[in-house]
């Protein structure tokens, strides 16, 4: 069964340490842009930065086109891969114990 699809969002920005960090266990560093209704998914943003993105799944960017590199409706997007928001960075790496125990 794969693992559930979690993300955590800061309303600020990581410095390259914390997100190379980040990357190290695993986890994937994203920017959050705000574009009126709803704010769009994008590896880096330099203006209107909403906040930093980070989950434990990869978001696929489209690499050509009007819209490479952007998930519009970041939101909408994160819903639609039942994605749970955590409310702490540690709540996305780690696993459920095994009940019981046994050797």
């Amino acid at each position: 069964m794969p693992k559930k699809r979690k993300y955590y969002e800061t309303g600020f920005r990581l410095d390259r340490k914390e997100k190379e960090a980040l990357r190290a266990k695993g986890l994937y560093v994203y920017s959050r842009r705000d574009n009126g209704k709803e704010s769009t998914i994008e590896p880096n943003v330099a203006v209107d930065f909403m906040g930093t993105l980070v989950t434990n799944f990869p978001i696929p960017f489209r690499k050509r086109g009007p819209t490479a590199y952007v998930i519009y409706q970041g939101d909408s997007y994160l819903n639609s891969r039942n994605a749970q928001r955590v409310y702490d960075v540690k709540d996305l790496s780690r696993t459920r114990k095994k009940k019981g125990g046994g050797r």
